[in-house]
């Protein structure tokens, strides 16, 4: 007997599978459509150069289109209206470019205030704008027109003075920082357009007062560091002639004082140490005005003394030196931090050795630079600086290697220097803990400069015979110097000038002595050499012993 279900069920399986197919169809038709409908409500995207994110694309597009093309609006709205005033000027107007510029430049205040609470990027940058075009619509009053508005020069510039005080003022009502930089800005421009000497380094040293003050006032540190870089930027121009005003590039002919003006300008700066201190302003900010000042004052002062002054510049070192170390002592009175008078009284002792130098002449200011390495070391000790010896440190190693490789021997400079570095070694172990030195470095720098003068000293002074002798004495003299001290630092000095003894006997001596001398050398030595061995063989059997 058949069974009816079983013939049915291929049959059913295959319109299962059927079906399954045919909802699977559906599903992904149905799926394709909704991607095509949301990719037709999407707007079209173009196709991408570069694989960015799209939300780092947009961002840029977003930066470009409304800050990058407002900034390029606004430079070619600038040109544009500059142009149609030349152009009205050339068609025989006198007053019509000035008053054609004013009106385009209250128009933009106007449009600037309008959007100010709607498009606050858009209005800062027209009010920037806005001032460019009024301060080269004031400057055109004198300047840059043949037929000028404005004839007396005087006036002129009265007029562009009383605008950029307007500028200041409406920066201090408005807190504003930029605003003040640029009417500073302003202030350079007109003391270099000006062309006149004492005009143009007044208006800097205006400029410099104005920025201290501002600093004083609202603690504007940026317009403070901006203005001491515009100030000796700006002199630097007029020195070289001043190539703005179309003046070929070259030193000026007559020096016309400008000294006076650098130190008025290095005398405002300096001012803001010892004026009284901001809170929110980090003493980092002071060490760099004192140093950039001190920087840039330097090379002005040394191209003007080139330029001017070769032949008698001592005289103007020396009032830097006096200056600086008074400044200095006034500071550290004040109760200044270590590290700003420190850097004065470096500043003034730089000084003094050109001055030196100057007065003295070469070869014989070194001996004089050598024995003001020992006045640096004791201002150093009254300040408690370590900044002072660094520097002091440098300068003497400097001085010592032009010396030596640059200059004849002479006896006297040569003890000299050797004594300096014995004793400067020896203050600076004596007044470690008030110096605070954390370091053994420069009191072995002192005490390598002393190993290598004091053997060079010798071999000059006394006669080459006597040369091993003379050598060996030192070696015994750091030996008594070891046993004094109880410092192991003279131990070390004297082994090492025993070797340097016995390599210059066996490498000089030997070919150049006669047999006595050579006779005496050799006996002198090994009796001071076996000496010193017995006292080391003593020394390390107590030490062994305890």
């Amino acid at each position: 007997m058949t069974n009816p279900a079983g013939d049915h069920n291929p049959n059913i399986e295959k319109l299962l599978n059927q079906y399954d197919t045919l909802e699977k169809r559906i599903s992904l038709i149905e799926a394709r459509l909704g991607a095509a409908d949301i990719q037709l409500k999407k707007p079209v995207e173009e196709d991408r150069e570069f694989d960015l994110p799209t939300g780092v694309a947009s961002d840029i597009e977003v930066r470009i289109g409304s800050h990058g093309l407002a900034w390029l609006g606004n430079i070619v709205m600038i040109f544009g209206i500059m142009f149609l005033m030349t152009f009205a000027q050339n068609l025989g107007y006198s007053m019509l470019p000035s008053i054609l510029g004013y009106l385009l430049a209250g128009g933009i205040f106007m449009v600037a205030r309008k959007i100010r609470k709607s498009l606050p990027h858009l209005e800062f940058m027209l009010n920037f704008s806005g001032y460019i075009l009024a301060f080269y619509i004031t400057l055109r009053l004198h300047f840059f027109t043949p037929n000028p508005v404005v004839s007396q020069f005087g006036v002129g510039l009265a007029i562009i003075l009383v605008l950029m005080a307007l500028l200041v003022v409406y920066a201090i009502r408005r807190n504003s920082e930029f605003l003040a930089a640029l009417a500073i800005v302003f202030l350079f421009a007109t003391a270099l357009m000006s062309g006149v000497t004492h005009i143009t380094l007044a208006l800097l040293a205006t400029a410099a007062a104005a920025s201290a003050f501002l600093f004083l006032r609202n603690t504007w540190r940026h317009l403070l560091m901006v203005s001491l870089f515009l100030v000796y930027i700006s002199h630097f121009l007029w020195l070289m002639g001043n190539p703005f005003l179309g003046n070929p590039l070259g030193v000026v002919e007559a020096h016309q004082n400008n000294l006076i003006y650098l130190f008025i300008y290095a005398a405002i700066f300096a001012f803001m140490t010892l004026a009284p201190r901001k809170e929110s302003v980090p003493e980092r900010f002071y060490l760099s005005v004192v140093i950039w000042n001190a920087i840039a004052f330097m090379l002005l002062v040394l191209m003007v003394v080139l330029a001017f002054y070769e032949e008698n510049y001592a005289g103007i070192f020396a009032m830097i030196t006096v200056i600086c170390l008074a400044y200095s002592v006034i500071l550290y009175n004040r109760g200044a931090r270590e590290s700003i008078p420190a850097l004065f009284a470096c500043f003034g002792f730089m000084a003094m050795s050109v001055s030196v130098y100057g007065y003295a002449g070469l070869p014989n200011a070194h001996l004089l630079l050598a024995l003001q390495s020992l006045l640096v070391m004791s201002m150093a000790l009254w300040y408690k600086s370590r900044i002072i010896v660094v520097v002091n440190t440098i300068l003497y190693l400097v001085i010592l290697l032009i010396y030596t490789t640059a200059y004849p021997s002479v006896d006297s400079i040569n003890i000299t220097f050797a004594l300096i570095a014995l004793a400067s070694a020896r203050i600076l172990n004596w007044q470690r803990e008030r110096l605070t030195l954390r370091t053994e470095m420069l009191r072995n720098l002192y005490l390598a400069a002393a190993f290598f003068m004091v053997l060079y000293s010798l071999q000059q002074l006394v006669p080459a015979q006597y040369v091993t002798l003379s050598w060996t004495l030192a070696a015994a003299f750091y030996l008594v110097m070891n046993i004094i001290l109880k410092n192991v630092k003279y131990r070390w000095m004297a082994i090492f000038t025993f070797i340097a003894t016995a390599i210059y006997l066996f490498v000089v001596d030997l070919s150049s002595l006669q047999v006595g001398y050579r006779v005496l050398a050799f006996m002198f030595l090994a009796i001071i050499s076996i000496a010193a061995s017995i006292y080391y063989t003593k020394r390390l059997r107590k030490k062994s012993e305890s």
